[in-house]
Order: C-alpha cells, then structure tokens, then sequence
C-alpha cells in the first residue's frame, strides 16, 4: 500500500481503548513522519471499535490510512493535505479497478472479495453501484443547498465554494467548486472520525516519545 506514494513506514501500530495510546477514543489514527517527506516513523490505525473490539469496516480503515499517508507530507490539514489525499484515493481506486488487491509486500489492499475478472462476484459491484448512488444524491443536495437552488447557502452560511452570494458563485470555475466541495466534505468525514486537532495532539505526543527513546550518541 505504501507504494502508492513510493513512501516507507518503519512501524506499524494498532490503536486500542485498553492501551495508553488508544485511550483517545475519538481519534482513528496519527502518523508521526520522519519529517523528509517520504518516511514515516509510525503509523497507527484503530481497527477496532472503541469498547466492543468489533472490527471496524475495511473502507473505513482504509480511508483513515490514505489521510494519515497524506501525514507523511503534509503535517497539518491545508488545502495541499487533501489535494494529495484525494489523489492518493484515485490511485487506490485505480489498483481496485485493475483486480490487483495485494501490494508487492502482499498486504490487502481490499475487502475480502477476490477481484478475479474471470469470475462474477455480484455483491461488490451491487454494493459500489448503492454506494455511488448514494453518494451522487449528496452530492446532489449539497450543491444545490437549501431550497434546491444551485449555490444555495450551507449550514454555516455559505454556499459551494465558500462563496456568499450569487454574483460571487458565477466568478468561480466549476471544477474549483467540485474540489472545495469535495474537501468539505472529507473535513466532515474526518472530524466525524477524530482526524483533526485531537489527532494532531496525539501525533505530537508520539513524535515526543520517538525522539526521547532515540539512542543518545
């Protein structure tokens, strides 16, 4: 998976309520980068529940690793952080699509489902074809805002694009639009998942306790 981003990751870590550095149960996961913009010291996920220890959804996983790869450049969670994330998404979407569901050091990189093109799996594409669906009418209704008015005004007083009134939303390019849209709603999905200030205190922290138990010279 790593490979994506031609990345290297010294350790991998997984989060847990019962340990000290899961007890954050708010937060799905930190990254601690080396600070060269092509190494991590540590990734850690949560792949279990809080509390039930049930696991977590792959794509749920899965999207938590893409944001905390991101980590491995971008320290905080600008603009450039979501434009790679987002790019890492579509080369992940992009291996799917080819059937390839192991990386060179054959960790998964899918959900239990064989993508074999020679045979018919009809639960996956039924599942992507409900979840696109999905996803198209929200893309839908948050474009169109309150009312089903294109550019109508979000729950905060803006509407698709940051823009605040009509002239404004006409100025701006349609694809910059359909970006900040789409980032706003990655920045929903990760504070519903802990992946904001809590995750970069805990990433912090970590950064801290790697750096003390480096061997002194």
């Amino acid at each position: 998976m790593a490979q994506l981003m031609c990345v290297g990751v010294r350790s991998w870590h997984q989060m847990c309520c019962c340990t000290a550095g899961g007890r954050d149960t708010r937060v799905s996961g930190f990254c601690v980068a080396a600070g060269d913009g092509s190494r991590a010291l540590r990734i850690a996920l949560r792949l279990r529940s809080p509390r039930t220890h049930k696991l977590q959804r792959f794509e749920t996983v899965m999207r938590v690793l893409l944001h905390e790869m991101a980590h491995i450049v971008h320290s905080n969670h600008s603009a450039h952080f979501y434009e790679l994330m987002e790019e890492l998404g579509r080369q992940y979407d992009g291996y799917l699509a080819r059937g390839v569901v192991l990386d060179a050091q054959n960790m998964p990189m899918a959900e239990g489902n064989r993508l074999d093109p020679k045979t018919h799996n009809p639960r996956l594409p039924a599942k992507r074809a409900a979840l696109a669906a999905a996803e198209a009418r929200q893309r839908k209704a948050r474009v169109l805002g309150r009312g089903g008015a294109v550019g109508g005004f979000g729950a905060d007083g803006d509407n698709v694009g940051g823009c605040r009134n009509g002239a404004e939303w006409r100025s701006r390019d349609p694809r910059e639009l359909a970006v900040r849209a789409a980032q706003a709603r990655q920045r929903q999905w990760d504070a519903e998942h802990g992946l904001g200030a809590d995750e970069l205190a805990l990433s912090a922290s970590a950064a801290r306790a790697e750096e003390q138990a480096r061997p002194r010279r």
